[in-house]
């Protein structure tokens, strides 16, 4: 994490240097963000997160063994076809885990 850290940390230092910044987070990049943030709370403005890991997590160990599969499987050789052919992460992964059922207008876009 330290190595992908410095790729988001210089370049906002670069850009703001001393400025309020309201960070835009998603996913694994939420992790980065959200430590940013604790480093500079002076900083730390507003912060809009998504799909976010806002809680540590230890290892890929503590997932549920359900899920912890399933992701193995997408990042192995055999994810290449539900993932890049089939778009299964997007069209049943992401939709049964939203809250409510996506429109067929969300689900188009």
């Amino acid at each position: 994490m330290a190595t992908a850290y410095g790729f988001l940390e210089r370049p906002i230092a670069a850009l703001v240097h001393d400025q309020p910044v309201t960070l835009v987070l998603r996913d694994w990049g939420s992790a980065l963000g959200f430590h940013w943030a604790r480093r500079r709370p002076d900083q730390a403005h507003a912060i809009a997160y998504m799909e976010a890991l806002v809680t540590p997590r230890a290892s890929r160990e503590d997932r549920p063994e359900q899920a912890r599969g399933m992701f193995q499987g997408f990042r192995s050789p055999k994810g290449d076809d539900p993932i890049l052919k089939r778009n299964l992460f997007i069209e049943a992964v992401l939709p049964s885990s939203a809250q409510r059922r996506l429109t067929d207008g969300e689900m188009a876009t």
